[in-house]
C-alpha cells in the first residue's frame, strides 16, 4: 500500500539526500517557540542525513548553546561584529545551500532582498495564526500587508505551523 509512513520516511529522505543541506534563519535572540522548533527540525533533519545549520544573531546566545549540545551548528560566528543581517547574508553566500528555510518575517525580508549566486530553494513558515501585520492598524497595515504579499513571491515554498 503506497502512501503509508514507511512511504513517507524514504521520499523525504531521498528529497533531503539531493538538496545536500539546509540552512535555517531565525532573526531573534530569543530562545522560545520559533527557536524551539528550529532546533528540533534540524536535529531530525540531521538523524535523516540533511546537513542542517543555523543561521541566528550573535546574541542569540541560548539557541547557540542549546545548538551546540545538540551537534547542530550556528552561524555567523560569535566573535563576528556589527549588525547581524550582513554576516547572515555572507554565510548563505558562502555556503550556497539548495534550501534557505526562513522562520520569521524579517529573515523573509532579508532572504527575499538578497542576491544569492547558487539560487537557493527559499521556504518560509508562519509560526503564528496572527502576524505581527494583522495587528496593525491603517496605513501600518497597508504598507505591512502590501510588503510581505511581494516578499512571499521569491518563496517556493510557505508552511503554516
Amino acid at each position: 500500500m503506497r502512501g503509508g509512513a514507511a512511504d513517507s520516511q524514504v521520499a523525504l529522505s531521498s528529497v533531503m539526500d539531493v538538496a545536500g543541506g539546509a540552512i535555517h534563519v531565525v532573526s531573534s535572540d530569543a530562545y522560545a517557540g520559533i527557536e524551539r522548533h528550529v532546533l528540533r527540525l534540524c536535529v531530525e533533519l540531521r538523524a535523516l542525513g540533511c546537513p542542517p545549520l543555523i543561521v541566528c544573531p550573535q546574541t542569540a546566545l541560548q539557541l547557540r548553546e542549546e545548538a551546540f549540545d545538540a551537534g547542530v551548528p550556528t552561524a555567523p560566528s560569535r566573535g563576528a561584529r556589527g549588525p547581524w543581517a550582513p554576516h547572515a547574508l555572507r554565510v548563505i553566500r558562502r555556503e550556497e545551500p539548495r534550501v534557505v528555510h526562513v522562520h520569521d518575517g524579517r529573515s523573509a525580508a532579508l532572504l527575499a532582498a538578497a542576491s544569492v549566486r547558487s539560487r537557493p530553494i527559499l521556504v518560509r513558515t508562519q509560526h503564528f495564526v496572527a502576524t505581527a501585520s494583522s495587528e496593525r492598524t491603517g496605513w501600518r497595515r497597508r504598507a505591512s500587508l502590501r510588503a510581505h504579499r511581494i516578499v512571499n513571491r521569491r518563496f517556493r515554498g510557505y508552511i503554516a505551523v
